[in-house]
């Protein structure tokens, strides 16, 4: 039986359902690596990555693609790439935030990065609904500085990796989904 509601309203009903649980999650996760003690990591010599990099990526082969459409949200985006060894080489393309036409082909291998950019200016009239606005969900105005009484800012580090982070929220939040 069908509810009547579209992919973006029932998408958007979900997100603002599990608004609160995120942000809690998140808001533990940070209060969790403030606690946190930093640990040493032993890291490769760079001859050793370099051994290893090469001996993973010498048969490497894939090829995938993908495109996003929304109308209503005017979001357009496609991504096609292909990898064969250590040569990869893509495109993608999409529509910025001034409605230009955005399209980068690009090349990387050995060698190194190269990439050819166009921009077709006015490609999409972006609907005034569609113009982003300040977030103001969770921790919309809280600032990564902190000031202390002289005035001086510092940035405070996190001994987890954003992922670590992300994967701890995830857990958080899993039951709800």
């Amino acid at each position: 039986a069908s509810s009547g509601l579209s992919a973006s309203q029932l998408t958007s009903s979900v997100v603002t359902s599990l608004q609160p649980a995120i942000a809690s999650a998140v808001a533990q996760a940070l209060r969790n690596t403030q606690s946190r003690t930093s640990t040493s990591v032993s890291a490769l010599s760079p001859e050793e990555e370099e051994r290893i990099n090469a001996q993973q990526s010498a048969n490497a082969q894939y090829n995938y693609e993908y495109k996003v459409g929304d109308d209503d949200k005017q979001t357009y985006i496609s991504h096609k790439e292909a990898r064969d060894g250590q040569n990869v080489e893509g495109s993608y393309n999409y529509i910025d935030a001034t409605g230009s036409l955005v399209t980068v082909n690009y090349q990387a291998g050995p060698m190194g990065y190269t990439e050819n950019r166009e921009v077709q200016e006015g490609a999409v009239q972006i609907d005034q609904r569609n113009i982003p606005q300040p977030w103001s969900g969770p921790l919309a105005g809280v600032s990564s500085s902190t000031s202390s009484a002289s005035g001086s800012s510092s940035s405070s580090s996190s001994s987890l990796s954003q992922s670590d982070l992300i994967a701890q929220i995830l857990r958080a939040i899993q039951p709800q989904i």
